[in-house]
């Protein structure tokens, strides 16, 4: 066993002691199910995840991304009131928590979402893509 591995990632451990599954990823971009075996590996980089109803939250904050969780209440006067989620303890259900979009995710969004509907009639579809590709690239190279 790689107790330093464990010791780093003790919640997930624990989790998959008692039949829980995992995810883990070593580029955060292509995520595995993680098995018991798995645990005896040495790792460059690894991010392990739980694999449960808020996966997809977990994987965003293994990411570097942002999430935010809804403090409010439906019933009270501050229905929407987000606050960022600072650790991997979730609670509640899934539609109470968000991804956070950087500044350069949304720009992207937004510029896809003009080429796809307001000059859909201007540009082929392949036109659309390759735009958008070059867009993304402009925007990787400047550390937005």
């Amino acid at each position: 066993m790689n107790i330093q591995l464990i010791k780093k990632f003790e919640q997930e451990f624990e989790y998959m002691l008692i039949g829980g599954n995992l995810q883990f990823t070593e580029d955060k971009l292509n995520w595995f199910p993680f098995e018991s075996k798995d645990w005896c590996k040495q790792y460059q980089s690894i991010q392990i995840v739980i694999d449960d109803d808020f996966v997809k939250f977990r994987k965003a904050l293994a990411q570097g991304q942002k999430v935010e969780y809804n403090f409010g209440n439906s019933s009270c006067e501050y229905p929407n009131i987000w606050k960022r989620l600072e650790s991997q303890n979730f609670y509640g259900i899934p539609k109470e928590y968000r991804i956070i979009e950087t500044k350069k995710e949304q720009l992207i969004r937004e510029l896809a979402n003009l080429f796809s509907t307001e000059m859909r009639h201007k540009y082929t579809l392949a036109q659309q893509v390759i735009l958008i590709d070059i867009i993304h690239k402009v925007f990787e190279d400047e550390n937005m």
